[in-house]
């Protein structure tokens, strides 16, 4: 018992981080995106380019949310995850070093300056990003490799058979009843056909004494 518990607690602390970090990560690759949508008047080549590396990430990290409690997943998210990953760190890297180069290439609704800035913070958000997935990569691994994820499952399974054995309960309950009441009223059917063949041969033989009499 005390080893299931502490096995229930890691299960419950790896998956509520890994949650928290697929959703950092989504939120991030969200913000991606939407700054090349303000900065330009229509998505450039390269625009284009980050805004793939953004829907990556958006992507790892939506299926990472929903499905931290299944094993089989984690399978589609990993192959999302090294996608991103190698677009975060090459974005980042190069928007670090020669920003120049892609402002040059970036159909700009603001000054080239502003631009600048507001692309050296993309940069950094795409780096931190890239971190972030490195975790989850990492965490979700040894969470599915220690079979931690299996704890869910086996409560699912429990859960589930809790409410099948309730449910046969309720059924046979029912069954039982309604053979019961099968039961009681072919017993007062029998009984009305007996006694009550009884009270009209009864009634017959006084009806024929008074005719007599």
């Amino acid at each position: 018992m005390a080893g299931r518990s502490i096995k229930g607690q890691l299960a419950f602390v790896s998956t509520g981080l890994l949650s928290i970090l697929n959703l950092l990560a989504t939120i991030g690759g969200i913000a991606g995106i939407v700054i090349i949508c303000a900065l330009e008047h229509a998505p450039s080549s390269i625009g284009w380019l980050l805004i793939v590396v953004g829907g990556f990430t958006v992507a790892s990290g939506l299926v990472g949310i929903f499905t931290s409690n299944r094993r089989g997943c984690f399978t589609w998210q990993a192959v999302l995850l090294m996608f991103a990953l190698v677009g975060l760190i090459l974005a980042s890297l190069v928007i670090f070093f020669k920003p120049t180069l892609v402002l040059q290439r970036m159909n700009l609704k603001i000054s080239e300056s502003s631009a600048r800035k507001i692309m050296k913070f993309q940069a950094a958000i795409f780096f931190i990003v890239f971190c972030i997935d490195v975790m989850v990569l990492i965490l979700g691994t040894c969470v599915n490799c220690c079979d931690l994820v299996d704890y869910y499952e086996d409560l699912e399974l429990a859960n589930r058979k809790r409410a099948d054995l309730g449910s046969t309960q309720v059924e046979s309950g029912r069954r039982s009843s309604k053979k019961e009441d099968t039961k009681a009223s072919q017993l007062a059917q029998k009984m009305k056909d007996k006694y009550g063949k009884w009270t009209s041969d009864g009634e017959s033989n006084t009806n024929r004494r008074a005719t007599l009499g």
